[in-house]
């Protein structure tokens, strides 16, 4: 599936929406579409981080995992590309489990354009929709 930037939604922001057939490809192609605002290369695969979250509602578990990405960018110099997402359901309780492929922040190797500071609550959305997963999130940049 993928995700779409949406242009002339914010000012100073910048908005997309992203789909997938499953929750777990919802949420990859959501953090695909919060690192190509950062840069307009192909991120060399080269480091792995593993993420574990957990939460009571599956739009919380999306935002959690959003910030998560931004945190190790920030504190870990970390930008990924690939992303495999597992996802279990079990007494009112959503358990993540994934591995984040990428690479260092290297000027030198990579162009980047904007920095991501935060995704935000503002226009925050997470919907099936038929047969898709959809989220529709905003990023402070």
């Amino acid at each position: 599936m993928g995700f779409k930037i949406l242009e002339d939604v914010a000012l100073a922001d910048i908005a997309f929406r992203a789909e997938g057939r499953t929750k777990e490809e919802m949420f990859a192609s959501a953090a695909k579409a919060v690192f190509s605002v950062m840069t307009k290369d192909k991120i060399n695969p080269v480091l792995k981080q593993k993420i574990k979250l957990k939460s009571d509602k599956i739009d919380t578990l999306l935002y959690d995992w959003l910030a998560e990405l931004i945190y190790l960018k920030d504190v870990e110099s970390s930008v990924f590309t690939d992303f495999d997402v597992k996802i279990e359901e079990s007494d009112n309780e959503y358990s993540l489990s994934a591995e984040a492929r990428g690479d260092k922040i290297d000027y030198k190797k990579y162009t980047f354009l904007t920095d991501v500071k935060a995704i935000t609550m503002n226009m925050f959305e997470v919907k099936k929709e038929g047969s898709k997963w959809i989220c529709t999130a905003l990023l402070d940049v």
